[in-house]
């Protein structure tokens, strides 16, 4: 699911934000427990995790733009908690590959 998302293929979070301008809370759930599921240390799988969370932080800042079309339907309220619960998944991978916290608390 990991490559889909960096892909934004097949249904998956970055399909929905990028093709259909939607927050679908599930596919980010999704998107999470994937990420929390990893068990091999892959540096590839670690870039596509940061192409992911740029990508994702993308899109938030052009929904918040006056000047870009772009508009998230159903964006949470609280998204930021969404963003960091992403920002801890990714830095428990990220420490796992290469020792160390890497935004873990």
């Amino acid at each position: 699911m990991i490559e889909d998302n960096f892909k934004a293929a097949n249904n998956s979070f970055l399909y929905y934000l990028h093709e259909r301008n939607l927050f679908d809370t599930d596919a980010f759930a999704k998107l999470i427990d994937d990420i929390n599921a990893l068990e091999e240390k892959q540096e590839d799988v670690l870039e596509q995790l940061r192409f992911i969370q740029i990508e994702i932080l993308k899109h938030i800042v052009y929904h918040f733009d006056p000047n870009d079309g772009s508009r998230i339907t159903n964006l949470p309220d609280d998204y930021w908690e969404y963003l960091t619960e992403l920002e801890y998944a990714i830095g428990r991978y990220a420490g796992m590959c290469f020792g160390g916290s890497h935004g873990q608390e």
